[in-house]
């Protein structure tokens, strides 16, 4: 084996770490993607469940933040801790939802009620906020 030969064998090796670190890489940063859209999935739900709860409990047509939702002003909830240590990278989302529409039968009487829950985030170093939808009905009692 002469040093030529060496060296194209140590040029292979490398750009073939480089490659599968890459690829490493890209399938962490997609994980991590998922994982915090499936979180925000779970939040949405959580809502959801939330806002049915009140409306088959304890529903007052005064209850105006109920009603008419709080698209202008969303809650902030912890999303993803990405180091325990340190808060600086935590991720938050906003949590909101549309206005409860009535939907009436013909005698004028509500059958159930139609919402969408939204989550918002930002993931790191990017500029696009991501969604996550959730439209729900409840039954009126």
């Amino acid at each position: 084996m002469n040093f030529m030969q060496l060296i194209v064998g140590l040029l292979i090796i490398s750009i073939a770490c480089i490659g599968a670190t890459k690829i490493f890489s890209y399938g962490w940063d997609t994980q991590d993607w998922q994982i915090r859209h499936h979180k925000a999935l779970s939040i949405a739900r959580s809502e959801v469940e939330y806002i049915q709860g009140r409306i088959d409990s304890d529903f007052d047509m005064n209850d105006r933040d109920l009603v008419h939702g709080n698209l202008r002003r969303p809650e902030e909830v912890l999303l993803d801790a990405r180091k325990k240590s340190l808060q600086l990278d935590d991720i938050f989302c906003y949590v909101s939802h549309t206005p409860l529409v009535f939907v009436t039968n013909d005698n004028n009487n509500v059958i159930y009620v139609t919402f969408k829950v939204h989550v918002e985030w930002q993931e790191p170093n990017e500029t696009e906020i991501r969604e996550a939808i959730f439209e729900a009905a409840s039954t009126w009692n």
